[in-house]
């Protein structure tokens, strides 16, 4: 069901827009937070790494022993629009999530209510970590530990909301499953769209 509700909003999207997503196919997002690919940022991704539970001798060895792999956007839309999207279902909404908001760059814009998306971190988060199958909470290569997944999940949704206008797009726009009811139709898609797209600066490229 998750994967269904992010291609009907995805197509939605495109609808809306009258335009068709590609892939995003970046270079610079992968599962490595490596300094040449977030410049003045990287100290912020350190410290969220190390928020969310991280340890800094097994993310030096993972930098130094593994190949990155790149970390594929739900889409990205190109221009006039110059954006990747994403959506998030219920399951993002963690308390690893909100460790990783709090220390966002505040001098940064965000298709999304910065305060909103930690509003639902700690009205959601039980429910998150215990939503989808056994594997959301294993532990990863990055996180050692029980939900590790859900910190891992955290610390990438990082990547792609900080890097994207380091690298001349715009700031990733992102839309919650919390926000829209659960039959959601194109009209409901649009009013949010909007306003994210303000949120962005983007001006009179909605069809009526």
């Amino acid at each position: 069901m998750p994967r269904q509700k992010q291609v009907k909003i995805v197509n939605m999207v495109a609808e809306i827009l009258q335009c068709e997503p590609r892939k995003g196919d970046f270079h610079w997002l992968n599962n490595l937070p490596q300094k040449k690919y977030f410049g003045s940022y990287y100290d912020t991704i350190f410290k969220i790494y190390m928020a969310l539970g991280g340890n800094k001798d097994v993310l030096d060895d993972l930098i130094t022993r593994t190949k990155p792999r790149k970390l594929s956007p739900d889409a990205f839309f190109p221009e006039p629009f110059n954006f990747i999207f994403e959506f998030d279902e219920i399951q993002h909404f963690t308390e690893y999530k909100s460790r990783a908001l709090r220390l966002y760059p505040k001098k940064i814009q965000y298709g999304f209510e910065l305060e909103k998306y930690i509003q639902y971190c700690y009205a959601y988060a039980d429910i998150a970590i215990k939503k989808g199958p056994s594997g959301y909470r294993k532990p990863t290569k990055e996180f050692i530990f029980d939900n590790g997944r859900a910190a891992q999940r955290a610390f990438f949704d990082s990547f792609r909301d900080i890097q994207p206008t380091l690298y001349g797009l715009r700031p990733t726009v992102r839309i919650s499953e919390l926000e829209l009811p659960d039959n959601f139709q194109i009209t409901d898609v649009k009013k949010i769209l909007k306003e994210r797209l303000r949120l962005i600066s983007i001006k009179n490229l909605v069809p009526r």
